[in-house]
């Protein structure tokens, strides 16, 4: 959840958009004005019968008394800091490492995520072929599970419609690949045939550390071969999320220790999401260790007002961990590391049972003061 700092920048390209127009706008001569306003077909200079230089008064028509007066229109920028203030105000009201989470937080809640593409056979092009693996970067060390489905557009006349016979699976590199695991037709579907199949850990660790195709063979019913791909990142793990232990309370927050296996030390961020046990979503927690290698234990936090502001009290579960190794100088790449579960369960306690204080940043404060001047009067303070 990156919202916090979307706003905040937001907020500086706004601020340097202001700051720009101040340095750049051409000072008036005495007696005159400038004003800014946005230009439309209707006020634009150099159109059709107007002149660009001086030109003589014109007689003004005659204003009824009685007539309204006119209202400026409202600034826009004004209106969008004013936007911006509201939204940091909400949200910087929760800490960066506990954020409420909603079932519209698509990034959160598919972390490293692989995304289908359908695409029709070059050489068949009434078959269209997608590959489904359940994410994009991956465990070089484990086993990868992988659908292959194929939608047959029919051929429009009494011909049997072309079909799929069989389907193979392979990892490729620009230098090798592994050998072929054959895959099981496990579903048909109207037009729809779904293959399925897993490629064992054996064939993806010689790949480790590098972005590889998956590759699908097809045999047709017409006596051809196709084929189809995708790409996907394999990783050598550097750490290990074991395990966790029993959750406790502590002021404002709920505490849950968590255990890893560090085989290459350094700085790593731990991105995880909370639900009840009924699947609502709760939180989205990002925290940050200095992990030494070895057997070492961290420490999760939730605050009480993310946990309030849902209204659940648990118990909760623990999913879809992302687990990284932050780069240690330039140039050197974000590396991965593994969760030994997919899940973990984690104990609940009532709400009363937290401190009332609410979360408060100080830095956050001053910000939001910075934004509500802007949206107030538009000029910088």
């Amino acid at each position: 959840m990156n919202k916090i700092r979307i706003v905040a920048g937001m907020a500086a390209v706004l601020v340097a958009v202001l700051i720009a127009m101040q340095d750049e706008a051409p000072e008036a001569d005495a007696g005159q004005s400038i004003v800014l306003s946005a230009r439309t077909p209707e006020n634009a200079p150099g159109r059709s019968g107007e002149s660009l230089g001086p030109s003589a008064p014109t007689e003004q028509p005659e204003q009824s008394l009685d007539a309204e007066p006119s209202v400026a229109p409202e600034n826009p920028m004004q209106e969008q800091l004013a936007e911006i203030a509201s939204a940091y105000q909400r949200d910087s009201r929760f800490p960066t490492y506990s954020q409420p989470l909603t079932d519209n937080d698509w990034s959160a809640l598919n972390p490293r995520a692989f995304v289908p593409e359908e695409r029709p056979l070059s050489n068949a092009p009434s078959l269209r072929v997608s590959i489904e693996l359940p994410h994009y970067i991956v465990d070089s060390n484990r086993e990868l599970p992988v659908q292959v489905i194929v939608v047959s557009d029919g051929s429009g006349s009494s011909a049997p419609p072309l079909k799929a016979t069989s389907v193979q699976v392979l990892i490729r590199s620009r230098n090798a690949s592994s050998p072929p695991v054959l895959l099981v037709k496990t579903r048909t579907q109207g037009n729809v045939d779904t293959f399925a199949a897993t490629i064992p850990a054996t064939a993806l660790s010689p790949f480790a550390n590098a972005e590889v195709e998956v590759a699908a063979l097809l045999a047709l019913s017409d006596g051809q071969s196709s084929s189809a791909s995708t790409m996907i990142q394999l990783f050598q793990s550097t750490a290990s999320l074991d395990a966790i232990g029993a959750a406790y309370t502590d002021g404002t927050h709920l505490f849950i220790p968590v255990f890893f296996q560090v085989m290459d030390a350094g700085m790593y961020r731990v991105q995880t999401n909370l639900f009840t046990q009924a699947g609502e979503p709760v939180a989205h927690l990002n925290s940050t260790f200095t992990l030494s290698a070895g057997n070492v234990t961290g420490l999760l936090k939730v605050h009480a007002t993310t946990l309030t502001e849902q209204g659940l009290a648990g118990p909760y579960v623990l999913t879809d961990i992302n687990l990284m190794r932050m780069p240690a100088a330039p140039g050197e790449q974000t590396r991965y590391g593994s969760s030994q579960a997919e899940s973990y369960p984690v104990n609940g306690f009532p709400l009363d049972s937290y401190s009332d204080e609410p979360y408060q940043d100080p830095a956050a404060q001053q910000r939001l003061e910075f934004l509500e001047k802007l949206s107030a009067d538009g000029s910088l303070p």
